[in-house]
């Protein structure tokens, strides 16, 4: 093996030797090189840049050619059942089915009637309970500070009570996996009061509407309980203005 590359080696140097031999034998002749002293060169600092913007936007026909064929299939599944409506309903036949449908409200009006009282009563009862349950709940912003009343929450120095706010929101609506993000607790706050404020509102309007009606007794909600809710939402909207207020004087800061 070792005899082998000897053999290539030897035979890689002949053959250079040999072309090297030629080219001192016919050497290429090389263009003569002249220095000019006096030359002037010129240099261009005023690049030209291409400001021009011109973006290609290639948009996949993929989602739409499948929109297309979807919409061809469902054309050509519903085109028999539209021609075969289209067949049948004739003028005699369309005025044959509104008599057919008057005939069976006029049958079973007290059947009707009763189940959409029915219906709605239990669907009012039920909004009517689960809102009340909803903001007698002691985590509601409206139950905060439940020990004072609404007179003495307003005596309280603003500054005061704002500084006890904010932290009540940092503790309540902390984020467990990134204790650092401040926003987090301020977007769950407004968020969870004014969803309360919607759901007390509901409450006495639903609860107020029966009132009027004089269906009050016949509904789970009272005078006390009217009452209540309109307290409440008055304290639910004196905290969102105490947070508004720290929220507007701390952007004008920034």
């Amino acid at each position: 093996m070792a005899i082998l590359h000897l053999q290539r080696l030897l035979f890689i140097s002949y053959v250079f030797i040999f072309f090297t031999a030629v080219a001192q034998q016919n050497p290429i002749p090389m263009p003569p090189l002249t220095l000019s002293p006096t030359a002037n060169p010129t240099f261009n600092n005023t690049p030209a840049y291409n400001t021009e913007i011109n973006p290609t936007i290639t948009c996949s026909s993929t989602a739409t050619s499948l929109s297309y064929a979807l919409a061809i299939a469902l054309r050509d599944y519903m085109a028999p059942w539209v021609d075969a409506i289209k067949n049948t309903l004739t003028k005699t036949n369309f005025e044959l089915l509104k008599q057919s449908i008057r005939n069976f409200l006029w049958e079973y009006k007290t059947i009707i009637a009763a189940n959409t009282l029915a219906g709605s009563y239990i669907t009012t009862s039920i909004l009517l309970i689960s809102d009340y349950s909803f903001m007698n709940n002691h985590q509601r912003w409206s139950q905060w500070k439940g020990d004072f009343s609404f007179e003495e929450l307003c005596a309280i120095p603003q500054q005061q009570l704002t500084k006890e706010l904010l932290l009540a929101i940092n503790q309540r609506n902390i984020n467990q996996q990134k204790p650092t993000d401040i926003n987090h607790p301020l977007i769950t706050f407004i968020s969870d009061i004014n969803n309360e404020i919607y759901r007390i509102n509901r409450y006495i309007s639903i609860a107020s509407m029966q009132k009027k009606l004089h269906l009050i007794k016949l509904f789970p909600t009272n005078e006390t309980k009217i009452k209540r809710a309109e307290q409440l939402l008055t304290r639910a909207h004196f905290i969102k203005h105490l947070f508004l207020s720290w929220l507007a004087e701390y952007n004008l800061t920034q």
